[in-house]
C-alpha cells in the first residue's frame, strides 16, 4: 500500500500514512487521532467525490511551501489532467447531458428514416386503407346496434312510408315488349338515410308525385320538355340526346319514393328510385321551380354527357369534355403516368354500362384539384362515387386509356344550375 505524506491538522506534523483511491481516512502515526483523507456530497442526484492530496512541486515530492501552509490548507484537491473536452467529460452532469443528446438524435433519425421507407414502399396509403376498413366496420357495427326494430337502417326500402294515393303495387301495366340490353347498367348510388325527410303533406306528395309520372310517361321528348327544369338549357340537350336514343315513354317498372332529399344546399328537392325494366335502378330528382312547379331534373335522371362514353373513347378529344361518371381510387400508374407521389389516379367508369373498358383519370396529388378529388375519394373508403368532371386526352404521351382531370364540377350527379 502506497505512503502518501500529508500535514496532520491536529499535530500539524508532516505525516506519512498509507492511502488508496478508496481510503477515506486514518489514524495520524504522531497524534493518533483520525485524518480525515476523502469526502463525497450528492447534488442534483450526482455523486462528487474529492480525494484530498498535498500539493506537489515539479519533482514529484512534497514542496517546502505545502509545509508553510496553516493547518486545514496543507491538502488540496488533485487537478484533472487532459484536454478541454476530457476535462468537460470528467463532470457527471456533463456525461449525462451528453448521452440524452445522442438518445435523442438517434431517436429522430429512426423517426426520418421510417417516414422516408414507407413514402417510397406506401405503407402509408396501405395503413390508411386498413384504417378506413376499421372505421367501417365500426359504423356498420354502430348502425345495427342502435336499431331495435329489427328494421335494415340501411336499406330505404324496409323504413316505413305513408303510401301516396298515386301509388299501387304496379304503378303502370306494360305496354310493350321493350328487349333488355345486352349488358346490364350500373346500379346509380343511393344518398345516405339521413339525408332524406319525410315531412310534406299528402297532397303536396300526390302533387311530386304526379309530376314524375308526367314526365316517365310522356309520349314523346315534346311533352317531357313541360315537365322538366331549365327547359331553356336542357331543350337543345334533349333534342341532340334523342337523335340516338329512343323518344318514347321511359320503360319502368316501379317507381318509390324516398322523401325530401337534404344534400342539395338551398334547394328544395325530393328523390326517387325508379326500377327500369331491364332491373337498372336510377335515381330521379324532383326540385320545385320559381313558379313553383314540381318539376325533373332531366340530365341527372338519363346520366346526361357531353359526349356518349364510345364517342368519348374513340375522339380522344384534347380538349376539356364535361362527364357524368362513376369514379373510383386505384393505382395503375404506367406510360407517362408512373409516379404515384406526383399523381391521383383515378378509375373511371362507365355509368351506363360497367362491362365497358374503364379509364384511367390522373390529376397533381399537390395541386388544389388533386387535393381535393383526394379528400373526397378517401370519404368513399373504396367505393366508385358519381360524380361530373371535366376529362381529356393528353395532347402527347398516356396510353390508349389514360386521361387528365382537368376540373371537378360536382360530387352527384344533379346539377340546377342548368349549364351541364
Amino acid at each position: 500500500m502506497p505512503l502518501k505524506r500529508i500535514v496532520c491538522p491536529h499535530c500539524e506534523q508532516a505525516v506519512e500514512v498509507p492511502m488508496t483511491s478508496v481510503t477515506r481516512s486514518r489514524a495520524c502515526p504522531n497524534c493518533g487521532n483520525m485524518i480525515l483523507l476523502q469526502f463525497t456530497t450528492t447534488e442534483k442526484r450526482q455523486r462528487r467525490k474529492a480525494l484530498l492530496m498535498p500539493s506537489v512541486d515539479q519533482d514529484g515530492g512534497a514542496g517546502e511551501a505545502s509545509e508553510s501552509l496553516p493547518p486545514g490548507l496543507a491538502v488540496a484537491p488533485q487537478p484533472i489532467q487532459g484536454d478541454l473536452r476530457e476535462r468537460m467529460l470528467a463532470d457527471p452532469e456533463v456525461r449525462q447531458r451528453v448521452k440524452v443528446i445522442k438518445i435523442s438524435v438517434a431517436a429522430i433519425t429512426v423517426i426520418l428514416l421510417l417516414v422516408i421507407l414507407g413514402s417510397v414502399f406506401h405503407w402509408w396509403t396501405g395503413i390508411a386503407g386498413a384504417v378506413s376498413g376499421v372505421v367501417k366496420q365500426y359504423n356498420a357495427s354502430r348502425l345495427a346496434s342502435a336499431d331495435d326494430s329489427g328494421v335494415d337502417l340501411k336499406d330505404p326500402k324496409a323504413l316505413p312510408r305513408p303510401v301516396l294515393p298515386t301509388e299501387t303495387p304496379s304503378l303502370r301495366p306494360p305496354t310493350e315488349d321493350i328487349p333488355k340490353p345486352a349488358t346490364k347498367p350500373i346500379t346509380v348510388p343511393e344518398s345516405p338515410l339521413n339525408s332524406f325527410k319525410q315531412d310534406d303533406t299528402p297532397q303536396e306528395d300526390a302533387v311530386i308525385m304526379k309530376a314524375v309520372m308526367s314526365f316517365l310517361d310522356a309520349p314523346n321528348m315534346n311533352e317531357r320538355l313541360n315537365f322538366v327544369l331549365n327547359r331553356v338549357t336542357a331543350e337543345t340537350k334533349m333534342r341532340e340526346y334523342y337523335k340516338n336514343h329512343p323518344d318514347r315513354p321511359v320503360p319502368y317498372d316501379t317507381v318509390e319514393s324516398l322523401g325530401r332529399d337534404t344534400t342539395l344546399a338551398n334547394i328544395l328537392a325530393y328523390a326517387f328510385a325508379v326500377t327500369m325494366k331491364d332491373g337498372e335502378r336510377r335515381r330521379l330528382i324532383v326540385g320545385r321551380s320559381k313558379g313553383h312547379k314540381y318539376l325533373v331534373d332531366w340530365p341527372s335522371f338519363v346520366i346526361y354527357s357531353e359526349m356518349d362514353w364510345g364517342q368519348f373513347v374513340s375522339a380522344r378529344p384534347t380538349k376539356s369534355v364535361s362527364m357524368r361518371i362513376m369514379a373510383q381510387l386505384t393505382d395503375v400508374y404506367r406510360g407517362d403516368f408512373v409516379d404515384p407521389e406526383k399523381y391521383l389516379c383515378l378509375k373511371i367508369i362507365n355509368p351506363l354500362d360497367v362491362h365497358a373498358d374503364p379509364l384511367f383519370a390522373y390529376a397533381h396529388r399537390t395541386s388544389s384539384l388533386g387535393r381535393k378529388l383526394e379528400v373526397i375519394m378517401r370519404h368513399s373508403v373504396g367505393a366508385a362515387l358519381p360524380l361530373m368532371l371535366k376529362l381529356s386526352f393528353p395532347e402527347a404521351g398516356g396510353e390508349g386509356d389514360q386521361v387528365l382531370v382537368d376540373e371537378f364540377l360536382r360530387e352527384g350527379w344533379v346539377s340546377f344550375s342548368g349549364d351541364f
